[in-house]
């Protein structure tokens, strides 16, 4: 389940690595029934990366979890100003709440409105946590809330945004297997060859 390849020798600020597919996503262990430390998960097919937009662009990754930005944009207290924003990259997840797709429009709407899908220089979006123990979907309920959260972004980025790539179905956010996404730190999105490089 490797999804990230390291590189030898590093100084700080040097590239670290690709983040690349995943051979699989683990399912769900029966931690309550016993520990299953002897046993490996059973993988579920992974869909890929959807890419949308073929343009290479860099920028420093700005973003979090959507249900953490709901609170940030609703009081606006602690985000960065409109000149801190030009020329970052979106970085944005959901979490185990597994939240209603308009939610995700609302959201991506409001950054529209307020100018910033035209300064981001790309969107990358975490693979969509799409089970847990109060909301267990079967494989093809799975598959088919990762597909609408996928339109939802394309189509609500795209009325703001008609440019910009679009990467979604990243092994980062509420997933597993996960990359520590390095926010704060410049991101290369090489559309061309469908890699995104990061940098820690």
């Amino acid at each position: 389940m490797k999804t990230f390849q390291k590189l030898p020798k590093l100084s700080p600020g040097d590239q670290v690595g690709i983040i690349s597919l995943s051979a699989g996503l683990p399912g769900i262990f029966p931690w309550v029934q016993d520990l299953g430390l002897a046993r490996m998960r059973k993988l579920e097919q992974n869909d890929g990366f959807f890419w949308d937009s073929g343009n290479n662009v860099e920028g420093i990754l700005w973003g979090d979890c959507v249900e953490s930005i709901v609170a940030q944009l609703a009081a606006a207290k602690y985000l960065p100003s409109d000149n801190d924003i030009d020329g970052t990259i979106l970085a944005l997840e959901t979490a185990e709440d597994i939240p209603e797709h308009w939610i995700i429009e609302y959201i991506l709407t409001g950054l529209g409105e307020r100018g910033w899908l035209d300064k981001f220089q790309a969107v990358l979006v975490g693979r969509p946590k799409a089970w847990e123990f109060n909301k267990q979907m079967t494989p093809e309920q799975k598959a088919k809330y990762r597909q609408a959260q996928r339109k939802t972004v394309i189509d609500t980025v795209r009325q703001y945004n008609t440019e910009i790539p679009i990467v979604q179905n990243l092994d980062f956010g509420h997933t597993d297997p996960q990359v520590v996404l390095p926010l704060g730190q410049k991101a290369k999105i090489a559309a061309s060859q469908h890699k995104v490089y990061l940098k820690y």
